[in-house]
Parts: C-alpha cells; structure tokens; sequence
C-alpha cells in the first residue's frame, strides 16, 4: 500500500484509532515569496484500507515554515497534534513556537494552544494517558538548551512543566532535546532524548527520563526524576520499561 501526496512536503508522525483508521501530520510546501521553506501543518486521516478519508493544513500567524511533528487519538476519535509555529518575537525575530491543536473526528479545529515562549523551541512528540491528559516535549532552540516537558489537562489548560540540561562543564552548558514521549497507565511520564555535554566534543548520547505524578507539587515542581543515559553509540533501538 503506497499513499501520496501531490504537494511537496514530509510526514513525520502517525497515530492509529481502535477502528483501524490512521493518521497522519508533518508539512506541506506551500508558494510563497517568503524567505526560506514556507510550509504549512498538515493532517490527514485514511481508513484503515488506506482511502484517504479528510485533510486539513494550519498557516502560522507568521506565514513561514510550521510543522506538525506529533500526533495522537483518543478513545472518541479526537486527534491531538504537536509541532510549532514559526512567529515574530517582540525584538521582530522569527523563532519557532510550541503548538498544539485537537481536532473533532470530522477535522473540525476544537481549541489551540501557541506558546508565547520562543526559548522553548518546537514541540517535538505527543502524548495521551488514560484520563484524556496530554503531554508534550521538546528542546533545543537556538535560545534555548534544555529538553523540557509540559502536562496539558482538556481544554488545553497547562497542568504543569518541567525541563533539564545536561550539568555545566569546563566548556560550557550541555545540551538536551525530547525526541519522544510515552506514559503507562499509573501515569508516569518517560521521555527519550538526545544528550550532549561540550566536553566530549560534538558527540550525542541517547538518555531515557522517568518522571513520576507524584514528582511534582501542586506548583509543578520537579523533584527527582530517574535518569538512564547509554554513552558512545550510534542508531538503535531503546526498549524502556516504564
């Protein structure tokens, strides 16, 4: 089975229902004489013998490049996407901003969240729990060094967030970036990321944080999370109990 799109672009995450049916979000080019890639959030939904069932794009406010990058659905067909919008910051700068979007089962717009913090970059992966709550992450920015995690109850009103750096060295800040996101049903939170401490140069590490419910206050304050890291090597594949 073989879909495409007629439009330039790229899908970068998908997300299966208990119908069967699958979909799909990442980015579409569109014409623009902007500078750079203008591009637009794409999602599509497709039956589960791959008939393309709706499609529906998103033009951030500043008409450059957006892209979804996470996807989930809920047990009532709902679809939750992350990725970032591309705004003009209050000094006129373009930096990328967290967005997340829920979607009807008809590809109708429910509510949106925008970040208005550019420091914390893209969201990079989504995840749903069991009672319907949503948790994002992300990292690296230009600004920004630090992988961070943030919880969303319906309605898209934060719960609480989190983030971490790798410690100082002799050479200066490591660096962090959420790559993906998963949660059990006791609602503990495990993140993948990619790690890099200047001081071993430009080599990147893979590490797994775990974060528990009750490792935060009602003010969100992290305590102490579990941290796995697995040094010095290349592409794998990372099997994490939570």
């Amino acid at each position: 089975l073989l879909l495409t799109y007629v439009r330039e672009g790229k899908g970068l995450a998908i997300a299966v229902d208990k119908n069967g049916a699958f979909y799909v979000t990442g980015a579409v080019s569109v014409s623009s004489t902007s500078f750079g890639w203008p591009s637009d959030i794409w999602i599509g939904k497709y039956d589960p013998n791959g008939l393309l069932v709706w499609t529906t794009t998103y033009n951030g406010s500043a008409s450059r490049a957006d892209q979804g990058r996470g996807i989930a659905v809920d047990g009532g067909g709902n679809i939750y996407v992350a990725g970032f919008e591309t705004g003009i910051t209050s000094e006129r700068f373009l930096e990328e901003f967290p967005w997340l979007r829920k979607y009807d089962p008809q590809g109708l717009v429910v509510w949106t969240v925008v970040g208005t913090d550019p420091k914390m970059g893209a969201a990079n992966a989504i995840a749903l729990d069991a009672q319907g709550n949503l948790y994002l992450t992300s990292g690296s920015t230009a600004q920004a060094r630090s992988m961070w995690v943030q919880k969303y109850a319906q309605g898209g009103v934060s719960q609480w967030s989190v983030s971490y750096e790798p410690p100082d060295t002799p050479y200066g800040s490591g660096e962090a970036l959420g790559k993906g996101i998963a949660t059990d049903l006791a609602g503990n939170v495990c993140v993948v990321t990619t790690e890099r401490f200047l001081s071993r140069g430009d080599d990147y590490d893979i590490g797994v944080r775990k974060y528990s419910q009750s490792a935060f206050t009602d003010t969100g304050q992290e305590q102490i999370p579990v941290s796995i890291y697995l040094p010095g090597v290349g592409t794998v594949i990372v099997t994490v109990s939570c």
